[in-house]
């Protein structure tokens, strides 16, 4: 993972601008709060189809980086396979350093 995709991973974490789980970032997709979503490489496919639905619907940006552990340790957790980022600066240092 982008060492500088991780400090802003974790600097959403730390102001509140950032939903983690499937459960938690669906609901930010739907409600149209999430500004950028991060998979996981690793995720499962019934999941990353149900996310990638929603983001597409709700055109909501969304990016393949990083594995579970990578994404995990940097909002400080053992594993997260799907996060997102609900605060528009935040996503767009993280969307062009992803790009």
């Amino acid at each position: 993972m982008n060492p500088r995709v991780a400090t802003m991973i974790g600097f959403a974490k730390r102001s509140g601008n950032l939903a983690n789980g499937f459960t938690a970032v669906s609901i930010n997709i739907k409600k149209r709060k999430a500004r950028l979503v991060m998979l996981s490489e690793d995720m499962a496919a019934d999941s990353r189809r149900k996310i990638t639905n929603l983001c597409q619907s709700t055109n909501t940006p969304f990016y393949t980086h990083g594995t579970r552990d990578e994404i995990g340790h940097a909002i400080g957790r053992e594993e997260s396979t799907v996060i997102a980022i609900l605060d528009k600066k935040f996503a767009k240092i993280v969307e062009d350093q992803l790009l």
